[in-house]
């Protein structure tokens, strides 16, 4: 799944390479599967970079699977209060 994630990130105009993206999206993907609720992370630039949101979306809907909400972790901290 996580492969699918990064063929469509870059269809849809991700510049990150493999090697950058595929930690990110391996957490992602098991988020999905395992049905959790949140991702808290604080990286932009891969993780939550626009192009990496909407192929999450898009490969999820056609699995059949809830998208995690990826928060921050100030969201986070401030959940737990």
């Amino acid at each position: 799944m996580a492969e699918q994630y990064y063929l469509l990130y870059r269809e849809l105009g991700g510049s990150k390479g493999k090697d950058e993206m595929t930690n990110d999206l391996l957490i992602v993907a098991c988020a999905a599967l395992k049905e959790m609720d949140i991702v808290v992370s604080q990286d932009e630039s891969t993780l939550k970079s626009e192009h990496a949101l909407q192929a999450y979306a898009f490969v999820n809907v056609i699995r059949k699977l809830r998208n995690p909400h990826l928060i921050s972790y100030e969201e986070f901290k401030h959940l737990l209060q």
